[in-house]
């Protein structure tokens, strides 16, 4: 999925100014097909990484289900904080903090990045004016793309979820 994602996103930027990803793992490995498709060395960087889970970190998801909070991680996240770890709207900042800087490190660029579903959701719902209560009603899959457009500093959502397969020839 990485390989193919890869592809459709050098189809349309085959020589971007700069490729970032989150420090984590499988950010890393879904960077790396472009990576190597438009010869450019990979950024980290700790503004576009995962939540912090705190203590819920790798916890399954049926034994989450069962905790009071996740009614509030459902339906009012602006609200919760992770036991030891990061709140959403922490998370929501962070994101685009990292958005507004590289866009003006990179004025008038392409950059691609690669994070995960949480942040990204996040992101859009901020550039879209959107409550970070309603966050989660934005679809974020595996290995998709999310396009977002910077001008002065303004947000324009492009696009949301693209994947392979819904979005041949559509970038």
């Amino acid at each position: 999925m990485a390989r193919a994602i890869a592809e459709k996103i050098f189809e349309s930027f085959p020589s971007p100014d700069a490729i970032y990803s989150s420090p984590m793992e499988r950010a890393l490995e879904t960077a790396a097909p472009y990576s190597t498709l438009t010869k450019l060395p990979i950024i980290e960087h700790p503004g576009i990484l995962e939540c912090d889970f705190g203590e819920w970190t790798g916890a399954e998801l049926k034994s989450l289900y069962r905790l009071k909070e996740w009614k509030i991680v459902q339906s009012r996240p602006s609200l919760f904080r992770f036991p030891n770890g990061e709140s959403f709207s922490e998370m929501s900042e962070r994101m685009r903090s990292f958005m507004l800087e590289v866009a003006e490190k990179h004025r008038g660029g392409v950059v691609v990045a690669y994070s995960h579903a949480d942040p990204i959701k996040a992101l859009i719902s901020d550039c879209l004016g959107m409550h970070l209560d309603q966050f989660q009603r934005i679809l974020i899959s595996v290995t998709s793309v999310s396009n977002i457009s910077v001008l002065d500093g303004l947000a324009f959502v492009q696009g949301i979820n693209y994947t392979p397969a819904i979005t041949k020839g559509a970038f």
